[in-house]
């Protein structure tokens, strides 16, 4: 059956788990993330329980076709699985174990079937302290092995917001062993960089990194600035012109403020830069941000904004609007009440003064 709550596929593990050694390729360690966002709160044991995966829902989770390669794709990942071992430490004891202890496939029905190693049930089942929650969609579109897993090791220190490792062992968390890039230029070239790029750009969070010195030898990475993206309101993304919305550098900068500031602060000066049109939106937008121009600026004087589609929400037929707290639906590019009817100019403009509120089904 297929999930639609996001709540369902939260991703729940120890943190020992989490820092725990081992190396997988992004396939394998995207499936079992995936069966540990099936476990319910009420396992107990993993003794006789099996996880059930369908190969077309999974596939459409991480953003793949759904064909025979990726069939055989999966099952190469279960058989990656059932023989990858991980070590895990708390204190002075280890445990190394196989993430699956069996796997089940069905070649016509396109489905697998997994149970877990039971030398997992503590990192996995019933914990109450010192673990990491994620919702799974936040490395569902990752592409790399190494991104996937410093995401969850950045996770852990979402609270504090900084965190130090040793070079040696942040290598064996993310699974490089042996003579793999020994030279630092290398590590941060293929490791570091991409990985940084990525969680910044895929992911709920976003943090900095420098190497940690000692005399010149790097010993360690320190990364800081760890926190949760400030999610940006559907009616303040609406304040933009149509072109920008998608800008990751104004969206960027709009997150920003959004946790300096306020929604009222940011939305007084996206309004008071698209009255000015100026030719290049986000550089001034950057500026009015930062120096607080147009500041009690009111967007209902007559002859600010240029004609023409500059700022303002598409009006779309049955799109919700609430208007003195009553919802009614657009009609013919209209809103009829029962004081009259609301033309899409004037819906436009309650938009963007926050007089009307667009209403979105959740």
């Amino acid at each position: 059956m297929k999930k639609n709550n996001k709540q369902e596929y939260a991703v729940i593990q120890s943190n020992p788990l989490v820092e725990g050694q081992y190396k997988l390729d992004v396939l394998p360690q995207k499936i079992v993330r995936h069966l540990v966002s099936l476990i319910k709160p009420e396992d107990s044991t993993f003794t006789g329980r099996i996880y059930h995966l369908k190969a077309s829902d999974f596939t459409t989770l991480i953003g793949r076709g759904y064909d025979g390669k990726a069939i055989e794709d999966i099952k190469a990942a279960a058989e990656k699985l059932l023989k990858t071992q991980i070590t895990i430490r708390r204190g002075k004891e280890f445990t190394r174990t196989n993430w699956i202890a069996s796997y089940k496939h069905h070649i016509d029905e396109g489905w697998f079937e997994f149970s877990f190693s039971v030398h997992l049930e503590r990192e996995l089942l019933k914990i109450r302290e010192q673990f990491t929650q994620y919702h799974l969609e936040n490395v569902s579109k990752l592409k790399s092995q190494y991104s996937i897993r410093l995401y969850e090791l950045l996770k852990q220190y979402l609270a504090i917001g900084n965190r130090k490792i040793n070079l040696a062992d942040l290598k064996g968390m993310l699974g490089i062993v042996g003579n793999e890039y020994v030279r630092y230029v290398h590590f941060t070239q293929r490791v570091l960089q991409p990985a940084h790029k990525e969680i910044n750009a895929k992911t709920d969070l976003e943090y900095q990194w420098e190497p940690d010195k000692h005399i010149r030898k790097v010993v360690g990475i320190k990364f800081y600035d760890i926190r949760t993206k400030a999610a940006i309101p559907i009616w303040v993304v609406g304040l933009l012109p149509s072109k920008h919305r998608g800008d990751k550098n104004i969206l960027k900068n709009i997150r920003r403020w959004l946790d300096l500031r306020d929604a009222e602060y940011v939305k007084e000066k996206i309004q008071y830069t698209a009255s000015r049109n100026p030719e290049n939106f986000g550089d001034y937008l950057f500026r009015a941000l930062e120096k607080n121009y147009g500041e009690g600026f009111d967007p209902d004087q007559p002859g600010l904004f240029p004609e023409g589609e500059k700022v303002g929400y598409p009006i779309r037929e049955g799109m919700k609007i609430e208007v003195n707290g009553i919802t009614y639906s657009v009609e013919d590019g209209r809103i009829i009440t029962d004081r009259g009817v609301i033309p899409e100019g004037d819906i436009i403009k309650g938009l963007v003064s926050g007089k009307f509120k667009e209403v979105v089904d959740v």
